[in-house]
């Protein structure tokens, strides 16, 4: 019999004296309707639990290519917060215009008088339907910097490397591919390279997070997104295969 799985949203706690804080981390799924229903629950549970600060982590699609370090942007209703971001590398966005749910919640919780920030991670665009470990440890690893768990994200940071060096190997047999990331390499680097002088397209290739992604004078990347996916769709099976099969010998 099939049945019908809905999308689940929970609240997770941790409370331990390693850290100066008690933690209440939020899982879930980003609703497409009902926004402010939404956002006013998720108010009521800050409310009954007495948050005292917020900190939104999300990511978003980049004309950037996967071999360069993860761009983190951030913002914060809170001046001093703000300072504490720039600290650690963190670049600010003047982006002004349409946003998303995160923009919400920044927006319900400035008005409630609840201090929130947001952590971004820039990903690249051609692996939009791949689940993609480097931004997930970048993001992490600003976490722990910015709140001083001091947590070991050696592993998952390790996880992030070979990723990096699977989808090079991946990009590398497709010279197309390949063509375009060095395409990609050679924009971000021209606009890093001009200490400034650029500084709006800077901001706008990476750490944007309501922009929309386009690959402006560099060609289409549909054929390298299907590619990429293809690749790694089939080493997902290889691997789950390859997993069986030991099993069966044991």
């Amino acid at each position: 019999m099939r049945t019908i799985s809905w999308p689940s949203n929970h609240f997770f706690s941790l409370i331990t004296p390693q850290f100066e804080r008690d933690i209440i981390l939020y899982l879930g799924v980003e609703p497409q309707l009902k926004w402010k229903t939404f956002t006013s629950s998720y108010l009521d549970v800050c409310k009954r639990f007495n948050v005292s600060e917020v900190l939104l982590l999300g990511a978003f699609l980049a004309n950037i290519p996967h071999s360069m370090d993860v761009p983190i942007s951030g913002f914060s209703s809170n001046a001093e917060t703000l300072d504490r971001l720039l600290e650690i590398d963190v670049q600010s966005s003047r982006y002004e215009g349409p946003t998303g749910m995160v923009g919400v919640l920044q927006d319900t919780f400035r008005r409630a008088n609840i201090p929130v920030s947001s952590l971004w991670a820039a990903a690249p665009h051609y692996l939009a339907a791949t689940p993609n470990i480097k931004v997930t440890a970048a993001l992490l690893t600003y976490l722990n910097t910015f709140l001083s768990f001091n947590l070991d994200l050696s592993d998952i940071q390790a996880d992030a490397q070979r990723f990096e060096e699977q989808i090079t190997m991946l990009v590398e047999r497709d010279p197309e591919a390949s063509a375009y990331v060095r395409k990609l390499e050679e924009q971000v680097g021209a606009i890093l390279d001009d200490d400034g002088e650029h500084e709006d397209d800077e901001d706008d290739v990476l750490f944007n997070p309501d922009r929309p992604v386009s690959t402006g004078p560099l060609p289409s990347a549909d054929s390298l997104i299907r590619s990429v996916e293809e690749l790694l769709r089939k080493e997902r099976e290889n691997n789950e295969h390859e997993s069986d099969f030991e099993e069966e010998d044991e």
